[in-house]
């Protein structure tokens, strides 16, 4: 069935209070899918995620979070210039030891990563995926989390959203 008589054929069978088998209910779901992917919101989300990653890292210059040189938009990509981070991420690291660190490397990992979301709760924000893949470690041995797409920023009265949504003012960058 094509896409364009699927909405056709469902149509008439809610309204002739046919039931809808699987291959109805599938065609259905194709319909709405197609319909979600050509809409101007699939785009706009993605590209929401990362100009709000793009602005904390702006806003940003905490000695835990990744490092933010140049930002710029070619044809239907956003690029962000970054620090290299040359000791890996914390997963590579886990591997490394059986995913058993050693009790010392944990205490330092785990000191570290909590001054780290501390860091990024002091700039107003929540990070929402921290996992070892986001955890990067510099040559030294010391962390900085990255990926802040999915990041969120505390309101006032405690409300998350973005920090569009909520029309916060930018602290002043500290020096």
């Amino acid at each position: 069935m094509s896409a364009d008589l699927r909405p056709r054929a469902s149509e008439s069978l809610s309204l002739t209070g046919g039931l809808i088998g699987v291959e109805g209910l599938l065609d259905v779901l194709v319909c709405v899918f197609e319909e979600l992917s050509r809409s101007a919101v699939a785009g706009e989300k993605p590209a929401a995620c990362f100009r709000e990653e793009r602005d904390f890292l702006v806003l940003s210059n905490s000695p835990w979070i990744t490092k933010l040189h140049f930002a710029f938009q070619g044809e239907g990509h956003l690029y962000l210039i970054m620090d290299f981070y040359a000791g890996g991420d914390f997963l590579t690291l886990m591997s490394r030891f059986g995913d058993r660190l050693p009790e010392d490397l944990a205490q330092f990992y785990l000191a570290e990563l909590a001054l780290a979301i501390s860091s990024v709760h002091e700039l107003g924000y929540i990070h929402r995926d921290v996992k070892p893949d986001n955890v990067l470690l510099d040559a030294s041995g010391h962390i900085k989390l990255a990926d802040f797409g999915s990041c969120l920023c505390l309101g006032t009265e405690g409300q998350v959203s973005t920090a569009r949504a909520l029309h916060k003012q930018w602290p002043s960058k500290p020096n």
